[in-house]
């Protein structure tokens, strides 16, 4: 089974907790509360907890330790950061667009900005 994730505010957490009680693997976007391990453990099967490093140091240590032994495994996820990086392959693409159609229209299309089309242009007819 794949992972449920749990994220946005109490309600729609509470939804989702109450469409999938059978969940074993929970996948925590938010910081959670005391309320929401509560409802964690009451509510699912929870066996396995995937949190990225942020979240399990803003976290309590007694409550990661409570979990633990109750059986819940938790594993901590390297999530990425930074700016979106683009793939060399679609940077020729997109330059190639800009010299026939026009660096203004391409930017619009590919959500690019001028700037960095310019920059592409540059560094690839070098």
């Amino acid at each position: 089974m794949k992972g449920l994730e749990i994220k946005g505010k109490r309600k729609e957490i509470m939804e989702i907790l109450e469409k999938n009680p059978e969940a074993n693997q929970i996948i925590l976007k938010t910081k959670p509360s005391k309320f929401l391990f509560v409802l964690l453990l009451n509510r699912t099967k929870m066996k396995k907890v995937f949190v990225s490093r942020a979240i399990y140091r803003s976290v309590q240590k007694k409550y990661w330790k409570v979990l633990e032994e109750m059986g819940v495994k938790i594993k901590i996820e390297k999530r990425r950061r930074g700016r979106k990086g683009y793939e060399k392959k679609i940077k020729r693409k997109i330059v190639q667009d800009a010299k026939k159609k026009g660096v203004s229209r391409v930017a619009r299309k590919y959500g690019v900005g001028r700037r960095t089309i310019y920059n592409w242009m540059k560094e690839y007819s070098e």
